[in-house]
């Protein structure tokens, strides 16, 4: 059997509140809500490593509250049929490399070369199922930017997960550009 790969698209919720009944109107449930930090690390010496192709970052957890973890990604960015979307070159799709305490984990990526490049924070997210049209979706609000949402498909055939996500996206009501 071959190996699925993580696709997915990510699109902007201009009204919270709107989604949000949008998610009771297709008779969503919530999977559970979390927040984080992202801290993503670029190598002290720039050259080796593509930053638009791979991210290394230290997830801190704030709920649920969990230890730390040191992810990494390898990506490639497709464009079919319209749809741009993200797809992992790895079949794991984040990596985890280390979990610990946040301490812990800074000194290990400094041990390694790693410095911290930029920070994203993510408040008042919530994981939603919708088992009626089977698949999953978010909400995540970004302090000084907004609410964003995200559509993840599996597909080792990248046409294949085009069709999924685009189909996920008319069910949500949201136009491809968004």
């Amino acid at each position: 059997m071959a190996s699925s790969f993580e696709c997915e698209v990510r699109f902007i919720i201009n009204d919270i509140d709107k989604f949000k009944e949008k998610m009771r109107a297709l008779e969503a449930k919530v999977i559970y809500d979390y927040e984080f930090t992202d801290h993503y690390y670029t190598h002290t010496i720039r050259d080796s490593w593509d930053l638009s192709k791979k991210n290394l970052r230290l997830r801190e957890w704030k709920k649920p509250e969990s230890k730390c973890e040191i992810l990494f990604s390898e990506l490639e960015i497709l464009d079919i049929d319209g749809l741009k979307f993200k797809r992992s070159v790895l079949k794991e799709g984040k990596l985890c490399l280390y979990q610990g305490s946040l301490d812990n984990c800074k000194k290990l990526l400094e041990s390694l070369g790693f410095v911290r490049w930029f920070t994203i924070e993510k408040k008042n997210c919530t994981f939603y199922d919708l088992p009626k049209y089977n698949f999953k979706t978010i909400s995540e609000f970004i302090p000084n930017f907004g609410w964003t949402g995200e559509l993840e498909v599996e597909g080792n055939k990248p046409q294949e997960a085009v069709k999924k996500l685009k189909k996920e996206i008319k069910i949500l009501g949201l136009k491809e550009e968004e």
